[in-house]
């Protein structure tokens, strides 16, 4: 299910401040199937990429995207995992909150796909990815290619 920036705050509450004050109700923890638990590096905790804090509602498409990327053969593109929950408004959009606020978002090999930058990803790897309900950044006005999102707008 893609989710419209004017309904998300029906759904998941607004964000407060800095905070997400239902955060509690709409995230979990989950374990990172094989083999990317070992082969992708999770840069923010410099170490491999074993669990991630996800809005549940984003976690089976995050788990499909997965399995796509296995059952496709394209899994050895995924090299690092960048970041989901982050409480923060948009770059360059400061008026709106980040899809990542409410843990909807989902962003890899940051440094070889920046914000602006063309993509290193295979139109493949990508479709797993749209393929599971995702929305692409690298086919946003302002190319995002490291961005998966289920926020659409």
């Amino acid at each position: 299910m893609i989710y419209k920036l004017s309904d998300i705050e029906k759904k998941y509450g607004p964000i407060v401040g800095s905070q997400w004050p239902q955060e509690v109700m709409w995230c979990e923890s989950i374990v990172v199937p094989e083999p990317f638990c070992w082969n992708v590096v999770n840069t923010l905790a410099k170490r491999p990429w074993i669990r991630s804090y996800v809005n549940k509602d984003a976690k089976a498409p995050l788990l499909q995207a997965l399995a796509y990327l296995v059952e496709r053969k394209l899994w050895n593109e995924l090299k690092t995992f960048d970041g989901c929950y982050n409480v923060r408004k948009e770059r360059g959009r400061p008026l709106l909150q980040s899809a990542h606020s409410w843990a909807m978002a989902f962003d890899f090999n940051a440094e070889q796909n920046p914000l602006g930058g063309p993509s290193q990803f295979s139109d493949e790897f990508v479709k797993c990815f749209t393929d599971a309900g995702f929305y692409w950044g690298g086919d946003f006005q302002r190319p995002d290619p490291q961005h998966f999102t289920l926020l659409g707008f």
